[in-house]
């Protein structure tokens, strides 16, 4: 614990009807933390995430495609006495559709990480005491589910 800090930000999101059954929203999140001792960015701070989502409401509500896009900023705002390293920015596009196959399946099929990015989130790291090494999310990744409701 730390005897002076500031720690502030904001989240927004919108969300707004389009035509044909369509909607976007738009998500921005920003965080900022500084230890007013020793004049240096408060530890485990995630960077600016801002996210967009295209979706769209089909056949009597039983169709749900769905483009959803992120870009997260670099974080160089680090802690040096936390051990911290900076992170770079990335950007991802995932794809799905939703299907309602009765009132009681559902199926959906997509692709998230669509672009194959090589990223890792700012507070994803490895372990204290072991070499300094980002731990990569999943690369592209197919899925397909059913889901039963009871």
């Amino acid at each position: 614990n730390i005897s002076e800090g500031i720690k502030t930000g904001f989240e927004f999101s919108w969300i707004q009807k389009l035509v044909a059954g369509m909607q976007h929203q738009l998500a921005i999140a920003y965080t900022y933390g500084q230890n007013l001792v020793i004049d240096e960015p408060l530890p485990e701070i995630a960077p600016l995430d801002f996210r967009y989502t295209i979706s769209g409401v089909y056949l009597k509500d039983r169709l749900r495609p769905e483009l959803q896009f992120r870009h997260v900023l670099e974080q160089n705002r680090n802690s040096k006495v936390f051990g911290e390293q900076a992170s770079p920015a990335f950007t991802l596009v995932d794809v799905n559709v939703k299907y309602r196959i009765s009132r009681i399946f559902n199926w959906s099929i997509g692709a998230n990480n669509l672009f194959d990015s090589a990223y890792y989130e700012h507070l994803s790291r490895s372990i204290p005491g072991t070499a300094k090494r980002p731990i990569f999310a999943p690369g592209r990744n197919f899925f397909s589910t059913v889901t039963v409701n009871f």
